[in-house]
């Protein structure tokens, strides 16, 4: 086996947490992508409740409804969810659609009627 010359890899690190409370919903979700203790960089999050040390951002339904995507401590994204728990507004790109058992059937660019996917099942197969 040969010694490989290449360029060296600095150290990176990406530290993840996730807590649930006690009946298994999310109670915390915190992303820091360059490793510096921080949740405030580009792409990282901190949707923690600091007073309580409890998410807001989730329901008792484990709905995932406000996020904080840039960790300035502000909601950026609403997230709306219809009577049977299906997604059916992301607060950023789009708006998503389903049949009468709960299947994705469309997904449209938010607040417009483009298509950006159509799916469909086949009962017979």
């Amino acid at each position: 086996m040969g010694n490989w010359t290449g360029a060296s890899i600095g150290k990176v690190r990406e530290d993840r947490l996730w807590t649930l409370g006690l009946t298994g919903n999310w109670a915390t979700r915190i992303v820091d992508l360059d490793g510096d203790g921080g949740y405030n960089g580009a792409g990282e999050l901190n949707e923690l409740n600091p007073l309580t040390g409890v998410s807001a951002h989730f329901n008792n339904a484990n709905e995932w409804r406000k996020r904080d995507t840039d960790g300035d401590g502000a909601d950026d994204r609403a997230l709306d969810y219809d009577a049977n728990g299906n997604l059916i507004d992301d607060g950023a790109d789009y708006e998503y659609v389903y049949d009468a058992w709960n299947r994705l059937a469309t997904v449209y660019e938010r607040g417009t009627t483009n298509v950006v996917a159509e799916y469909s099942s086949n009962g017979l197969e």
